[in-house]
């Protein structure tokens, strides 16, 4: 059989790409990432050892593949809740009874092109629902009309809740507070990682805010200490001022991070490990 001068070349490159993929578990054992032009792949490698004329030889060969739809690190195929959405968010709704909210209503920020959440949020309309609802909820949590009587007691001073409604009105804006939030319950993904800059900058906002006011009730209360509650008492979340922990409840980096260390699932994940080792 004969070949043109101009097939050679491409016979050639077709055999050597042929002996590429036939050999990707040369000299590799265990789980591997591999790509190929239909996408990334975990491919699992066994290797044995051979002894033939008195020589040993190391063989590995490709024992099976998974595909991987969300991409593939340390051999192993990569969850959704481990990687960024590659497109933006859709829109929810959520009807509290009296009012109907939207994510593109509530936060346009967050469904702009540009910005990105995890792909399990992105792609669960249950959870999207759910954690607008939330939001919702900590707005109201958050705003003058819940807020504002709480920084008092019945005990406080007759000047307390002008001056206390006056440090509000010069310090805070409640938007910064629905900004904080939709970063908190629609968390910022960037390669593969939570991004918080955007809500920290918010939450510091807040904060401010809520230090100014109770700063304003204790100045009206000097020598009345039972006239004033501090937020740390009530507050929500607990009355955490902490924004990096405000912006990190939901961020899946730190979520999982924090669930992987959890000694009932530490303890579970070993027992599972010693179970295979010795069947």
């Amino acid at each position: 059989m004969k070949f043109s001068a101009t097939a050679l070349p491409l016979l050639f490159a077709f055999a050597m790409l042929c002996h590429v993929q036939a050999g990707f578990c040369d000299g590799k054992s265990g789980y591997q990432c591999r790509v190929k032009s239909s996408g990334r792949y975990s491919t699992h490698c066994v290797c044995k050892y051979k002894t033939k004329n008195g020589k040993t030889t190391r063989d590995c060969d490709n024992k099976g593949e998974t595909f991987c739809s969300n991409g593939c690190s340390a051999g192993r195929c990569l969850s959704a809740h481990k990687v960024c959405a590659t497109s933006t968010l859709t829109d929810a709704t959520y009807n509290d009874g009296t009012k109907t909210y939207s994510l593109s209503g509530s936060c346009p920020a967050v469904t702009k092109i540009g910005y990105y959440t995890w792909k399990d949020l992105q792609t669960s309309g249950a959870t999207k629902q759910a954690n607008l609802k939330k939001m919702a909820e900590a707005d109201k949590a958050w705003s003058k009309a819940s807020m504002l009587s709480k920084f008092y007691t019945s005990n406080a001073k007759n000047v307390t809740q002008g001056k206390v409604a006056q440090a509000w009105d010069q310090n805070c804006n409640s938007q910064d507070a629905k900004e904080m939030h939709c970063r908190v319950f629609f968390p910022k993904c960037v390669a593969n990682q939570g991004f918080n800059s955007e809500c920290i900058t918010y939450c510091n906002k807040a904060i401010k805010c809520i230090t100014q006011v109770q700063s304003a009730c204790e100045s009206a209360n000097q020598g009345n200490p039972s006239g004033c509650k501090k937020f740390s008492e009530w507050g929500p979340e607990q009355g955490s001022t902490d924004c990096n922990k405000l912006c990190d409840r939901n961020q899946n980096d730190k979520v999982f991070s924090v669930a992987s260390i959890n000694p009932a699932g530490s303890f579970a994940a070993l027992a599972i490990a010693l179970i295979f080792t010795f069947m």
